[in-house]
């Protein structure tokens, strides 16, 4: 009779609280995966356990990833970690439910991608994509892109089976006779004017086939002041030189002569997800600045021949004026850590001289 009384109290209790605790997903990483399955993914959101704890029935929580349950562990109230069931391509709902009474979904959560699809092209970011875009002093920025093709057939770059894509509007509209980079050449592409509210690069998807033959040259100028500098180098990063939940970036000067920019990417099309900012002085491991960060998206856009790719993107303008408490020192060390671990990172800091606009750089090493 008391363990009776004592299950509908919790029966009770528990649905009292559902409805004022409701709860719901909100993000997913990685969100895409083979149709084979065995993606081990992390779903956040809130609200994932129901508040009731001692003396209630047993939690009868499943996940599925478009209506196919998938193996989950319950990390906390805010975190599930999941392995991915296989699934026809793509893109799916995730539900979360509780026995009959609670749900959650995520909408378009997941994306199942053919196995031969993820394997054919390899993700390379471009981290700076503009053409003449003004700058504080009078500045004028221009980013030279170019590309060296050393293998012994021509390379595509426009096409839905093309062999570099996407390059976006502008080398749509502008670059009709560059269809294809020659044979042992190379080749200067346009990139396409980053328009407002984008990041500050972008994506392309490079044919697995051709990537070790191809060799990239990233550089931004100051077309103001072309006659006094030629410009700063800005690595062009590759699939495989992203960073697992963790990037170190050293030595950056805090001197008010100088502005300094911190610019993250990942190269999936994750938006949402959270990045924790660390700063340090040099010679110390307790931080002088703590903040979070998230990564955003521009558009929800698919990548392909026609729309170019903008990765997920965050950053700071100024680091001094955001955190003024870092120019006590002379020099900093940034460290940024992913709400997800498995989350691909890559970022740089850019340093430019008020009075040269001459830049240099912090990458990770």
């Amino acid at each position: 009779m008391l363990r009776g009384l004592v299950i509908s109290f919790c029966v009770l209790f528990l649905g009292s609280a559902a409805h004022a605790q409701i709860p719901a997903l909100t993000g997913v990483a990685p969100n895409s995966g083979p149709t084979t399955g065995g993606t081990e993914v992390t779903v956040i959101g809130v609200n994932l356990i129901p508040p009731c704890q001692i003396l209630c029935p047993p939690l009868a929580l499943t996940i599925e990833f478009g209506n196919t349950p998938a193996a989950l562990t319950v990390v906390n109230s805010t975190t599930i970690k999941a392995v991915t069931p296989a699934h026809q391509p793509g893109t799916v709902d995730i539900v979360l439910k509780n026995g009959p009474s609670m749900f959650a979904t995520l909408r378009n959560g997941f994306t199942y991608v053919a196995a031969t699809e993820t394997e054919d092209y390899e993700t390379v970011l471009v981290p700076q994509a503009f053409s003449l875009t003004p700058g504080r002093f009078g500045s004028l920025w221009k980013s030279e892109f170019f590309v060296l093709n050393q293998s012994d057939r021509p390379v595509s770059v426009k096409g839905a089976d093309s062999d570099i894509q996407p390059l976006g509007d502008e080398c749509t509209r502008e670059c009709s006779a560059r269809d294809a980079i020659p044979a042992r050449t190379a080749f200067d592409l346009p990139l396409k004017r980053t328009p407002p509210g984008a990041p500050p690069g972008v994506l392309l998807h490079v044919r697995k086939s051709v990537a070790s033959s191809l060799h990239y040259s990233l550089r931004i100028r100051d077309l103001s002041r072309q006659a006094d500098s030629a410009g700063t180098e800005i690595p062009v990063v590759r699939e495989h030189e992203f960073r697992s939940g963790t990037v170190q970036l050293l030595n950056i000067p805090t001197d008010d002569k100088f502005r300094q920019t911190l610019r993250i990417y990942t190269p999936g099309s994750e938006t949402g997800s959270d990045v924790r900012l660390l700063i340090y002085p040099m010679d110390s491991s307790v931080p002088i600045a703590d903040a979070t960060l998230r990564l955003t998206r521009s558009n929800s856009e698919p990548c392909d021949s026609l729309f170019v790719c903008y990765p997920a993107y965050g950053g700071v303008a100024f680091l001094t004026e955001s955190y003024p408490a870092i120019k006590a020192v002379s020099a900093v060390r940034i460290e940024l850590r992913a709400a997800f671990p498995n989350l691909k990172l890559w970022a740089f800091a850019s340093i430019t001289n008020n009075e040269t606009q001459q830049v240099t750089t912090s990458t990770p090493q």
